[in-house]
């Protein structure tokens, strides 16, 4: 960041007005270190408590860590904190750790610096809304403002998510339309579409029928609970994938306020409903067809029971879990395992693994996903 739009505390500016900061304005804590040394530094900020709002992955092969405040104060005490531990962790690796002032003016500038359109799958393409594009046919073009909330799909974690689920809707949405096409009219015992559901607000979903003409996805609405929304990235690319409803939960009531911003822009408000809320205190009344947690591995394995209790058991469910470096997945495979799942697909870029569960029933029922093919 230029000097301009913000200073490093480093550098050091003292006067009585940046004391403080103006209303509005933000505090950015930025730890930069290797890429071998990440994976690393992610497992201790785990140990502290300390989820990192931004990761990036620089043009030199560096790796950024970001946390934002709204008080110079708190950052510089997270700052300290910060640089206590990465010396501890850190033998002859490289690392800094620093503060930057950016004003609100400057916040959408400083997004677009790091922030472009990106495909992350095969279908699924994450824009800024400050970026023009032009979408291929069969594209889903989810548009975000991440604001202070975590998810660009530009970390591993969040793109495998959005894959994974590109994969499952995919084959639910072919099973539902094998099971449309499969029941003879009682009237003249030919093989007819039933009555189907329109979406207005979530019409990226559309497949194609055999007899050509586009039509909206079947009945039989596939749910999906969002655990820790950040952006709203996951649950606006459910809705546009045909999820009937999604439900967005973050215990940040900001992240929230954004993810409700997102899913008004993408269109998917119909759809999507954003609630805050603690994983800790979770009591839902309903269970879902798809849960995606992109979480901590110690917070996925610390209430492994409750993630569990909310994936629908018949017909079975099935689990995203993300955030888990991959010496760790073993171990949260394992504790799910225990739980009555087993995997169906796994993910992983080397540093990071994420994979898709599916609820294990008493006995083997057709509903129409068991897995990816190939």
């Amino acid at each position: 960041m230029r000097k301009s739009d913000g200073e490093r505390e480093a550098a050091g500016n003292r006067s009585p007005r940046a004391a403080s900061g103006h209303a509005g304005d933000l505090f950015i804590v930025r730890i930069e270190t290797t890429k071998a040394f990440a994976p690393l530094v992610d497992a201790g900020l785990e140990r502290l408590g300390m989820d990192s709002v931004a990761w990036y992955v620089d043009k030199r092969g560096g790796v950024r860590f970001e946390f934002y405040d709204t008080s110079r104060a708190k950052a510089r005490q997270r700052m300290a904190t910060l640089r206590r531990a990465l010396q501890s962790w850190a033998d002859d690796e490289p690392w800094s750790v620093a503060v930057l002032h950016v004003s609100p003016k400057d916040w959408s500038e400083y997004w677009k610096r790091f922030f472009r359109t990106t495909r992350v799958s095969g279908r699924i393409v994450i824009k800024p809304s400050w970026e023009a594009y032009r979408p291929k046919p069969r594209d889903v073009v989810i548009e975000i403002d991440p604001g202070m909330a975590f998810g660009t799909g530009q970390h591993f974690s969040t793109a495998s998510c959005l894959r994974l689920m590109e994969g499952l809707a995919g084959e639910w949405l072919r099973a539902d339309e094998r099971r449309a096409y499969s029941r003879p009219s009682a009237a003249s015992g030919r093989f007819v579409m039933p009555a189907l559901q329109t979406r207005s607000d979530c019409r990226a979903g559309f497949i194609r029928g055999p007899s050509g003409p586009r039509i909206s996805p079947p009945v039989y609405p596939r749910t999906v609970l969002d655990l820790g929304c950040g952006s709203g990235i996951l649950s606006i690319a459910a809705a546009k994938l045909g999820f009937g409803k999604v439900l967005a939960i973050d215990n940040d009531p900001a992240a929230v306020e954004i993810a409700r911003q997102n899913v008004g822009r993408n269109g998917a408000s119909a759809c999507v409903e954003a609630r805050v809320m603690e994983l800790a205190k979770l009591r839902l009344r309903r269970t879902f067809d798809a849960v995606v947690a992109n979480m901590y591995s110690g917070i996925l394995e610390k209430f492994a029971s409750t993630i569990a209790r909310t994936v629908r058991r018949d017909p079975p469910g099935c689990l995203i879990l993300a955030g888990i470096l991959t010496s760790q997945y073993a171990r949260i495979l394992r504790t799910y395992r225990g739980l009555g799942f087993r995997e169906i697909r796994r993910l992983s870029d080397g540093e990071w693994t994420s994979g898709c569960l599916r609820r294990m029933g008493r006995k083997r029922r057709n509903h129409g996903f068991h897995g990816w093919r190939g």
